[in-house]
């Protein structure tokens, strides 16, 4: 909410030149902020006002800010909500005085728009991994599994030779056919061929079939065999092929899970949170279908396209070629016709998309557009958009059938060229055993042609099935090949069978793996006492959070170590040391299960009573026990069943049912009403109690009875002490406190109300 008051006012602090008009200085601080991709960014010197209508996209570089008359930072990896940004440009250097002014606003200009969409693409093209070789699609195959591949591929191959070898004996039938009533006077053929009739006899007998009968039986028996030689490992192909890549992607997905929950933080970092949900389904989908049937398939085309076009030239080369002579004016024709084709039909597509475009604003805006009576009108506006549409379809549909046309009038001259051509080599007829040509050398060499080239076009989408695998393959195998930098599955590291609790922060440096360039943490020193119970306070992005991810060490700091009981984390075992932390966020993850599930999932092997026993110690039984179904109720998908107080409750729950020495709370309580932030606070301090605790804070009633209370800024411990210790200071907590006090209040009320338990809150994350 922004207050038009003070118009035209100065920032306490700020260099003349630049001012914040129309803003409540009380409403005004400084915070991290969230760009447009939903990814948490810093901004050195941004003002925002509560309840703003934009967020800062991440372009403009680091500017200065002050409040209260003092230089302010703000930066880091926590959250914040969206909020209006309003910049006060630095102040230009001695240096800088004569560069020209640049001028930032809340939008990214075009030049680094463009800029910004070049780097993603490049970053995207580094991104494509090479296909996985041909001989490595199969490499986690067991042995079981790589010989069904043998006999799958054997058979495809067999069953591809069937269609050549029919085509055979349909030339044969052919030649019976066609002289099993040819009556020859020999005398009459011997006349003109001037040769004796003995010699043409001869000729004749070895130039026609046998007995009819015995041809036509010949032929049936040889196409039932083929027929079923082609049946049999037709099934066995696929059945083999299909079986082998089920058990293969069964394994590769099992395993993939694993691979992917070992990976550490950083990894997830610089990976889109779809990332898994697509490689599991999109990508090994993918690769199930290419190892499976689909390339048994393309094996199958493919040994018909070769053993045809080899029949054909063995049986009668000339023809052949011939036949052959048409191919590249009809590649060229299709190729040219599905081009056209394409932009035609992309056209359409996106007339069709402004129409659907309209109709969908129509539905979002269904009660403005019954509001003032506006049916017809846009009724109308879709209908003039559904006529560019129409006319686009009806354009595609001619270039289709014209297309379709042209493509089946060059089909059809190669027929008539192959049998006018073959039929003039008949006639020709050279001498027996001479390679002459006769009906079935025809009928062979035409259907063994037409074969092949089906079959090479039926061949091509499997091989692009195949090659669409081997891709998908290099994202899957990259994951599954990985070694994680921080394994949890690792069994290496020492592994005390207790613990004291005392942590200990020393000089750690630090920056997210996501964004390198942004030092989170700068030298921190921190100690936590066993038993002791520290809270972590400043402004967004100072380090609090990181603090607590370090000590659960989903990353490892650049320079510097987190240390347990004066032993560096590196050295725990990983396992054991996350045994040994129970964590509360401020929104808890819960299972689309039962509460009782949810709690076991802080820890293996529990018995009802010791789950039970946590849902007493964290206050959630009683209310647990009003349900119908009690601990066996169901709470959602992500406990959308349960109140926010419930699920932070059955969250501390499976945080203590490890019994943890250390208790980390980030933020605990921060998005909670005052009602269920009373109740669950009562559970964080029973919880606490002999634990080391390190508490993230966000309000006041968190952090009043904490042994000690540390103020953080630009990823250094600035203040140290007790609540009344750092209020009397007037420092950096003292400022973190007054800035949300409500207007009116003085600092004497304010140290009233600080010291008998307010609620107000230090500066929001």
């Amino acid at each position: 909410m922004v207050a038009n008051s003070l118009d035209g006012a100065q920032m306490p602090g700020a260099p003349p030149p630049y001012s914040t008009q129309g803003l409540d200085h009380r409403m005004v601080r400084p915070v991290g902020l969230t760009n447009q991709r939903g990814e948490v960014g810093s901004l050195n010197g941004a003002y925002v006002a509560d309840e703003g209508r934009g967020s800062y996209d991440g372009s403009a570089p680091p500017k200065k800010a002050w409040m209260n008359g003092a230089p302010a930072s703000v930066g880091g990896n926590e959250k914040a909500d969206h909020t209006t940004v309003f910049v006060a440009p630095a102040v230009p250097t001695e240096d800088k005085q004569k560069e020209a002014p640049q001028k930032w606003s809340l939008f990214k200009k075009k030049g680094d728009k463009k800029k910004n969409d070049d780097e993603e693409e490049e970053k995207k093209e580094d991104d494509v991994k090479p296909p996985v070789p041909m001989t490595q699609m199969f490499r986690y195959a067991n042995t079981k599994e790589r010989s069904l591949i043998f006999l799958g591929m054997l058979a495809a191959t067999v069953a591809g030779l069937c269609m050549p070898a029919m085509i055979i004996l349909f030339g044969d039938i052919t030649n019976a056919f066609v002289y099993s009533d040819l009556d020859i006077n020999l005398t009459v053929i011997a006349a003109q061929l001037n040769k004796s009739e003995d010699y043409v006899n001869a000729t004749i007998q070895d130039f026609m079939p046998g007995d009819f009968f015995t041809q036509v039986i010949r032929f049936g028996a040889g196409t039932a065999i083929i027929g079923g030689i082609q049946l049999f490992t037709g099934y066995c192909f696929v059945t083999c092929l299909n079986y082998a890549a089920e058990g293969q992607v069964h394994r590769i997905r099992t395993q993939f899970l694993r691979a992917t929950l070992r990976q550490e933080m950083g990894w997830f970092d610089t990976h889109k949170t779809n990332d898994f949900a697509s490689k599991v389904t999109e990508d090994l989908n993918k690769l199930q279908e290419g190892i499976g049937e689909k390339i048994g398939m393309f094996v199958f085309f493919f040994v018909t396209f070769l053993a045809s076009i080899i029949n054909a030239f063995v049986h009668g080369w000339e023809l052949t070629l011939v036949i052959m002579s048409v191919f590249p004016l009809l590649a060229i024709t299709s190729g040219v016709m599905a081009k056209i084709q394409s932009s035609l039909t992309s056209r359409e597509m996106a007339e069709y998309a402004k129409a659907g475009s309209i109709a969908e604003e129509v539905m979002g805006g269904i009660r403005t557009v019954l509001a003032f009576g506006g049916q017809e009108k846009e009724v109308k506006r879709y209908e003039s958009n559904l006529i560019h549409a129409r006319a686009a379809g009806i354009k595609r549909g001619l270039f289709t059938g014209i297309s379709m046309g042209l493509v089946w009038l060059i089909i059809y001259a190669s027929y008539s060229i192959a049998f006018w051509y073959g039929t003039g080599l008949i006639l020709e007829s050279r001498l027996p055993n001479d390679g002459e040509y006769d009906p079935a050398v025809l009928i062979v060499v035409f259907f063994s042609v037409l074969m092949g080239a089906m079959n090479m076009g039926q061949a091509a989408p499997f091989m692009e099935a195949f090659n669409i695998a081997r891709g998908a393959a290099a994202n899957v195998y990259e994951v599954l090949e990985r070694q994680s930098l921080i394994d949890p599955y690792s069994m290496e590291g020492i592994r005390p069978k207790d613990t004291n609790g005392f942590i200990e922060f020393r000089d750690v440096h630090f920056s997210y793996p996501s964004r390198p360039d942004v030092k989170v943490l700068q030298g921190l020193n921190l100690q936590v006492r066993p038993g002791q119970t520290v809270a972590l306070v400043g402004s967004s992005g100072c380090g609090k959070s990181t603090c607590v991810q370090l000590m659960q060490r989903f990353y490892d700091p650049a320079n510097g170590s987190v240390l347990l009981d004066s032993v560096d984390l590196r050295e725990h075992n990983i396992g054991w040391l996350r045994d040994q932390v129970g964590v509360v966020g401020q929104e808890p993850v819960l299972f689309a299960t039962t509460v009782e599930d949810n709690i076991r999932y802080g820890r293996d092997g529990l018995s009802f009573e010791q789950v039970v026993a946590a849902a007493k110690e964290a206050n959630a039984h009683d209310f647990i026990m009003k349900m119908p179904k009690q601990y066996q109720t169901q709470v959602g998908e992500r406990g959308s069943q349960m109140s926010g107080g419930q699920k932070q409750r059955i969250a501390i729950a499976r945080a203590l049912v490890k019994q943890p020495r250390i208790l980390l709370l980030d933020e605990a309580t921060s998005a909670l009403d005052n009602q269920s932030e009373s109740v669950v606070q009562l559970a964080l301090d029973k919880a606490r109690q002999g634990r080391s605790t390190i508490i993230v804070a966000h309000r006041l009633t968190t952090i009043r009875s904490a042994d000690l209370i540390v103020a953080m800024q630009d990823g250094l411990a600035v203040e140290m002490g007790t609540h009344e210790q750092l209020m009397v200071k007037h420092g950096l907590y003292y400022s973190l406190v007054t800035a949300q006090v409500p207007p009116g209040d003085g600092k004497s009320v304010v140290h009233e109300e600080l010291s008998a338990g307010s609620e107000y809150e230090t500066a929001p994350e």
